[in-house]
C-alpha cells in the first residue's frame, strides 16, 4: 500500500472495541498532537500538518471507526461511540497531556469525548473549521 506521507510516517493500528481496530498515521518523537479529521474524510487529510510538525512533536493522524484505513463496521458511527473510541484509542497508547485537533465532525468527537471522560489526558484542544488539506 502506497503511503500518502513521507517515509517518516508509519501507518499503525489499535483494537479499540471487538472488532474495531482504528488505524493511524504517525511520524516524530515528544509532546502528542491527535489529528481527528471531519466526517467522510480521512487521517490523510493532515499529510502537510504532519510533515511539517513531526520534527517538534509526535504526531499522530487517526482514522476514526469507518474513515481511511481503520475498520468500518456496521455499527458504531454516533458521536457517543466515536468517542468511546477516542477513549480507547488513547488509553491503548497510554497517551497523556497531548494536544488534540479535530476538524469539523472531529470537533463533536472531541466535545462529546470531554462529556463522557473529561480533559485528564489532554493538555489543550484545538477546533479547526476551515480544511486543513490546503494548509502547509
Amino acid at each position: 500500500m502506497s503511503t500518502p506521507f513521507s517515509l517518516r510516517a508509519e501507518l499503525k493500528g489499535v483494537e479499540v472495541a471487538p472488532g474495531v481496530t482504528l488505524r493511524y498515521w504517525q511520524a516524530g518523537a515528544g509532546r502528542v498532537l491527535v489529528m481527528l479529521p471531519g466526517l467522510g474524510h480521512a487521517a490523510s487529510l493532515y499529510k502537510y500538518q504532519l510533515e511539517g510538525l513531526c520534527n517538534e512533536f509526535r504526531v499522530i493522524a487517526l482514522d476514526p471507526r469507518g474513515h481511511g484505513e481503520s475498520d468500518k463496521p456496521e455499527r458504531g458511527y454516533n458521536y457517543h461511540t466515536l468517542a468511546k473510541d477516542l477513549d480507547g484509542f488513547l488509553r491503548a497508547l497510554d497517551l497523556n497531556d497531548v494536544t488534540i485537533l479535530g476538524h469539523s465532525g472531529g470537533c463533536k468527537i472531541i466535545l462529546t469525548y470531554l462529556e463522557l471522560y473529561g480533559d485528564s489526558r489532554l493538555r489543550a484542544i484545538v477546533f479547526s473549521d476551515d480544511s486543513p488539506c490546503h494548509l502547509r
